[in-house]
Parts: C-alpha cells; sequence; structure tokens
C-alpha cells in the first residue's frame, strides 16, 4: 500500500508509458524483422526503439551535431516515429496486427508490467544505491545527463573522459530524459525495466517458437514461454538450488 500510494510512484507508470512508446514507434519495423514470431515481436520493439534512438541521439552528441538534451532525445524518437510509419503499408501492417493480434499483445504488455512493477515494488523496499558497483553505475549516469557531448566527464579522473564501456548507462539517462525522471529513481527503474524484459522477451521466443511446432497448442506456447521466463529471471545458473537443497541432500544420503 505504502508504494502504491507513494506520490513519486507516477514516475513508475510514466516511464512504461515512455517505454511503451517507444515500441510503438517502431512497430512497423519490428512487424518486419520479427515476421516469423507469432506475436509480431511486439515487446522486442521497445529494445529496438530504445536502441536505435539512443545510439543516434549518443552519435549526434559525439560527432558535435545535437547536444545530448531532453529536446534532442524527444525529437529522435517523433523522428523515428515519422520515418516508421510514412509508408502506407507500415500503417496497414500494424492496424492488421493489432486487428488480428489485440488479445496477444493485451497479454504480453500485462506480462511486462507485471514483471515491471513486482520489481519496482521490490527496490522500493531497499532503493539505496550502495553496494557492489552500484555507485559506479549511478555516477556515470549522472555524468551522462550532465554532459551535452560525448563521451562525457570522467568522474574518477578530472578533465578526463570516462574511459569505460559505458552506452548501457547512455540507455538510463536517454529513458531518464525522456520520462522526466530524476536519474536516482531512473537507475531503480532501468533494474525494474530489465528484470522484465528478462522476462517478457524469453516468453516472446519460446511461445512463437511452440506455436510454429503446433499452431494450435495455444496452451503449451503460454506454458513452456512462462517456463522459459521464470527460468531465466529467476532460475538464473541453479546456484542457489545446488547448494542449498540438491547438494546437503546428497551429503545427507552420504554421497
Amino acid at each position: 500500500a505504502a508504494f502504491i500510494t507513494h506520490p513519486e510512484v507516477y514516475r513508475v507508470l510514466v516511464w512504461w508509458l515512455a517505454l511503451a512508446a517507444l515500441g510503438i514507434a517502431f512497430l512497423p519495423l519490428t512487424l518486419r524483422l520479427f515476421r516469423g514470431f507469432h506475436d509480431g515481436g511486439y515487446l522486442f520493439a521497445r529494445v529496438l526503439g530504445l536502441l536505435l534512438t539512443s545510439w543516434a541521439v549518443w552519435l549526434a552528441a559525439s560527432i558535435g551535431l545535437a547536444p545530448f538534451s531532453a529536446a534532442t532525445i524527444s525529437a529522435a524518437v517523433a523522428l523515428a516515429a515519422a520515418l516508421n510509419y510514412a509508408p502506407a503499408s507500415a500503417r496497414s501492417g500494424v492496424r492488421e496486427f493489432l486487428r488480428h493480434k489485440a488479445r496477444i499483445v493485451v497479454a504480453e504488455e500485462y506480462l511486462f508490467l507485471l514483471a515491471f512493477l513486482a520489481w519496482a515494488f521490490l527496490r522500493s523496499v531497499k532503493p539505496e544505491v550502495d553496494s557492489i558497483e552500484k555507485f559506479m553505475d549511478l555516477g556515470f549516469v549522472n555524468a551522462v545527463l550532465r554532459a551535452e557531448w560525448m563521451p562525457p566527464a570522467d568522474m574518477w579522473l578530472s578533465g578526463k573522459p570516462i574511459n569505460y564501456y559505458y552506452f548501457g548507462h547512455v540507455f538510463t539517462a536517454f529513458l531518464c530524459r525522456l520520462a522526466r525522471v530524476p536519474s536516482e529513481i531512473g537507475f531503480n527503474l532501468m533494474i525494474a525495466t530489465l528484470f522484465a524484459l528478462a522476462v517478457s522477451l524469453p516468453y516472446s521466443i519460446v511461445s512463437s517458437l511452440l506455436r510454429r511446432v503446433d499452431p494450435r497448442g495455444v496452451k503449451k506456447a503460454v506454458a513452456g514461454g512462462l517456463l522459459a521466463a521464470s527460468l531465466l529471471a529467476a532460475g538464473g545458473t541453479l546456484h542457489p538450488f545446488i547448494y542449498g537443497a540438491l547438494l546437503p541432500t546428497l551429503k545427507s544420503a552420504g554421497l
């Protein structure tokens, strides 16, 4: 209840809407690239949108064409959407897709949103940025947000640019600018976004593969997709299961 009624919870929804907008902007391209997917690769559209628009803005700021700013980011998203929907075939393709796949789109959006909200809630329980490399990561995100031109200044070495692979931090800063979310909140929301993608994208891949094997096996495709999502997002390397359950059982059996 404290999470839902918190005055800042609207930023969670704005972040999700920004991701959804990127996905809609790149849906025509995604439908062409993922035409073999039963769901048209719907959720991959937001990955393509984030990747290509943030790269374009980063490149523009790297060669001195346009600064890394909210105005440039908004313009890049608007331009990308205009280019994607310019052909009449693209617009008609999206309409046909939404007409025939509306239930699948809604179901996958619910899956993404549920995973996103669940991890955002978990981060809200302990939102501090105080362990492992989180301090450095937030510092690099802030360095990108403070910079107009790329590469940003290195917070560890005064007067020098970041000497690190920092494009993931550009992703986060890009979404912070697009959703108008401060970096200390956007940092945790990006973690929730990665978890939601780790749940929803494997579901899309595996359920689509199973539908190709058995077009009528809808329940099997859904079950297989959810199993894949659970194993990838929550199973990891099975380290807790092996060392917490399997190994003690074997030892107690004298093996």
